[in-house]
């Protein structure tokens, strides 16, 4: 189009609306605005990925990221619709699901959420270890690093064909439901209201919220990982669980 019109081969002819190529990464430092007009391009299915707690950090203390970019994370955590009508845009997103997988210091976390009154602080799992420092004398072995990208190459495939077989099972209109055996959930109702009672009396019951997104989280966790033992173990997996 450019060329033509630099040629003079078109006068009043409307510009074509440009391609837009899909992307299934969100980087984690974009503007609120730009976040959501990629999350509603790509069918409100994405995941966003950084090594440093900070970029996020960084992000929400900008007014271009702040108050909106975490709105749009607290919505999406719950598969929450997000609509959002501008002066020369708008659309929804009407179930999005969003990945956020984020990595850094105990420090940095703090910074992101400072108080447990926070909306994200019940909206992200976290996962924290220690190990002691030691000098592996195979640091600079290169045939060890090798073996390690092979085996991450070897799992990424292997989730890439999950990925495609529950894409797939979703566009022929079947699915797979998870629900807790009455063991697990005689079980699992015992732990949460001894935890629940015990939260209420230490920070009271608006604290005590934050215990019933863990059981949804811990529903969650537990359905992805009956997804992966049926692949793992090739099961009739159109069957309801």
């Amino acid at each position: 189009y450019d060329k033509k019109k630099k040629d003079g081969e078109i006068v009043d002819e409307e510009p074509p609306e440009e391609p837009y190529y899909p992307i299934f990464f969100i980087p984690v430092d974009s503007s609120a605005a730009r976040f959501k007009e990629k999350l509603a391009k790509c069918g409100g299915q994405a995941v966003m990925f950084d090594t440093e707690v900070d970029t996020l950090n960084s992000v929400l203390s900008q007014e271009w990221g702040g108050l909106g970019y975490s709105i749009i994370l607290r919505k999406s955590a719950h598969n929450e619709p997000i609509e959002y009508d501008r002066k020369n845009e708008g659309d929804e997103i009407p179930r999005p699901v969003l990945a956020l997988v984020i990595s850094g210091t105990p420090g940095a976390v703090t910074r992101l959420i400072p108080n447990s009154e926070d909306g994200l602080f019940s909206r992200i799992a976290f996962y924290t270890y220690e190990v002691d420092p030691v000098f592996d004398p195979e640091t600079f072995d290169h045939e060890r690093w090798k073996e390690k990208e092979d085996k991450c190459l070897k799992l990424g495939d292997q989730l890439m064909k999950m990925y495609r077989y529950l894409k797939n099972l979703g566009s022929s209109g079947n699915r797979i439901v998870f629900y807790w055996e009455k063991e697990h959930k005689d079980k699992l109702m015992k732990i949460f209201k001894g935890w629940l009672n015990q939260h209420k009396a230490i920070v009271g019951k608006q604290g005590s919220k934050i215990l019933l997104r863990l059981a949804l989280m811990a529903t969650r966790i537990a359905t992805i990982l009956t997804v992966v033992r049926m692949f793992e173990k090739n099961k009739d997996r159109k069957s309801v669980v």
